[in-house]
């Protein structure tokens, strides 16, 4: 797995999105290879927790364009390894601690909402921008931000496609803390995960599940509709010229 890490040490696991040299977007390989780590991490009993994180300066600038493109058309959402990745965060029974920082694109920021620690360098800059690609939001956004906000923060942003600063995202509930450098970032980190290893994992794990499970089912199926839309929206005139003005600039 040349472009995920996967680093396990004491009671925790780093998933890492290693390709800076593209701002770590993703491909189709890559979203596989990030749903064998975090199954990997559910099936150690050792690992309490998984911290998310991206090599270098930036989290994710979401998805590789070029990949993304070559998905062909009628394709079952539910056989790709993207929604398999989402599914897969999605119903994570153990705690997720996610570094922001740079960039959060796309799934770079509709993933987060599927973690239960944000954590944010004050410079990070976000990005939902499925309307300018003539797409639909993805992994349950559509619910999950007015959910955490209020409908018109996230018609605002899911209308617009505009970026937006990491106080706004606190304010949609997608970022829990910011910080002012990356040191402080993963020196928090560290102190929650210390906290968690420290706390009975049958504990952690109910209560995580007690949380999510009032919108479980909404949530789960309003990732497949999202997914099937935005793959059918893929082959669009309006998508298709959006991708190629995109690859042009």
């Amino acid at each position: 797995m040349r472009n995920i890490k996967y680093l396990a040490r004491d009671n925790l696991a780093e998933i890492i999105i290693n390709r800076p040299e593209k701002k770590n977007s993703l491909t189709s390989e890559m979203y596989g290879n990030l749903k064998e780590c975090f199954d990997r991490a559910s099936d150690d009993s050792k690992i309490r927790l998984v911290i998310l994180k991206g090599q270098g300066e930036v989290f994710t600038a979401g998805n590789d364009i070029n990949d993304f493109v070559s998905i062909p058309e009628g394709v079952d959402c539910r056989e790709t390894n993207v929604i398999k990745f989402i599914q897969t965060v999605s119903n994570f029974q153990k705690p997720i601690i996610a570094n922001v920082n740079g960039l959060a694109i796309g799934i770079g920021v509709t993933i987060l909402m599927h973690c239960d620690f944000v954590y944010s360098t004050k410079d990070t800059k976000f990005l939902l921008p499925f309307v300018n690609l003539g797409l639909c939001p993805e992994a349950a956004s559509s619910i999950l931000i007015p959910l955490n906000s209020n409908m018109l923060i996230a018609k605002e942003k899911l209308l617009l496609g505009e970026p937006f600063d990491p106080a706004e995202a606190l304010n949609m509930g997608i970022v829990s803390k910011i910080y002012d450098t990356e040191k402080e970032m993963l020196e928090t980190t560290s102190e929650t995960a210390k906290k968690i290893c420290n706390l009975p994992s049958s504990s952690i794990s109910f209560t995580k599940k007690l949380i999510n499970q009032t919108f479980k089912e909404m949530i789960k199926n309003r990732i497949l509709m999202e997914g099937q839309k935005l793959f059918e929206l893929l082959h669009s005139d309006e998508a298709k010229a959006a991708f190629s003005k995109f690859l042009k600039n």
